[in-house]
């Protein structure tokens, strides 16, 4: 009775090349999947690059650059960190079987197994009996079909020499000849017969077998679902442990962004000369190739310079580039004696 429960209720073997291939099916859906989530979590990149493009200090102040530099770096490793552990959680779980070593079976109601390892013996033993099995019953049908091609060469042989008899019935050699071959054929028919009712045996014993390999089979896919749930369940705690600290990064990172701007400091205005390129005396309406004037600001488009005015060329406030397109070239006048 005890070993009837344990059939009744057996676990599998390791998973079959058909479980494989399907689990890789479903691995291989997960990962695109994961690959979609990632792609629209890296799209937002764009937009945090448009928004530093649009980030200014407020009117009067200036970013400090290396705090500015660290809040930028924070930030975006508290969302790397976030993105690179619930991508984790999101790939398909892939348990092997070093797995499941040690699997509590308790968490499989009515299992006979109390252990992982009696489970895994059990169905390596069935594996071994079915692969015998086959084996019995290739022999045991081909057996019954060499022993019904036999019987019906006897059959035929009898029919043939009752036909000769029945056409000469005094005949005492046909007689004795027709005794023979129908106590022949009547021995053969019987050999078929056990012969069919062995093959039959077989065929019947290697199907319980399979059911009992397919019965464990079951029980040991349950184990590797339960763990490949074991292992999502521990990714997905670790991931809510990182996001945590994904949290205080961008957090320190905001908090470094708020804090990151200082007073700007008053721009001393400065002697100039102004060494002018066409552009520039264009720009100046000027005809000399030379002419003075204060800076009064730095701007982030260029200094920003007050002519002096002299002949041919008028008192003029610019945004003085040197570069695209080149006005010219600026020069700091160092005060006489310093």
């Amino acid at each position: 009775m005890a070993e009837d429960a344990a059939n009744s209720a057996a676990g599998d073997a390791e998973p079959t090349g058909k479980s494989v291939a399907a689990d890789a099916e479903d691995a291989s859906s997960g990962l695109r999947g994961t690959a979609r989530w990632a792609a629209s979590a890296l799209a937002a990149i764009p937009s945090l690059t448009i928004l530093a493009t649009l980030l200014k200090a407020p009117e009067g102040e200036q970013f400090k650059e290396g705090r500015l530099f660290w809040a930028i770096l924070f930030a975006a490793l508290g969302a790397a960190v976030g993105i690179t552990f619930f991508s984790r959680v999101l790939r398909p779980g892939e348990a092997k079987k070093s797995d499941i070593d040690g699997f509590d079976m308790s968490r499989l109601p009515d299992t006979p197994f109390p252990t992982i390892d009696e489970l895994r013996d059990s169905t390596h033993g069935f594996q071994e009996a079915v692969a015998d099995k086959r084996i019995e019953v290739a022999d045991a049908e081909a057996e019954s079909e060499r022993a019904s091609a036999t019987s019906e060469e006897a059959k035929t042989a009898s029919e043939t020499v009752e036909k000769l008899l029945k056409e000469n019935p005094t005949d005492a050699g046909l007689q004795k000849l027709a005794k023979a071959k129908r106590a022949e054929w009547s021995s053969l028919s019987a050999k078929a017969g056990l012969a069919h009712a062995v093959a039959a045996s077989a065929a019947r014993s290697l199907k319980e077998t399979q059911a009992q390999l397919e019965a464990r089979s079951a029980l040991l896919k349950d184990v590797y679902r339960l763990k490949t749930a074991d292992l999502v369940a521990g990714r997905y705690g670790t991931a809510i442990v990182a996001s945590w600290i994904a949290v205080a990064s961008v957090a320190l990172g905001l908090f470094l962004l708020l804090t990151s701007t200082e007073e700007r400091k008053p721009f001393q205005a400065t002697l100039v000369k102004l060494t002018l390129e066409d552009p520039g005396k264009r720009l100046l309406g000027c005809q000399q190739d030379t002419v003075l004037g204060i800076q009064v600001a730095e701007t982030d488009d260029g200094p920003r310079v007050i002519t002096f005015p002299q002949e041919g060329c008028p008192s003029r406030t610019v945004i003085f580039k040197e570069e695209e397109p080149a006005l010219g070239k600026l020069e700091v006048v160092e005060a006489a004696g310093g």
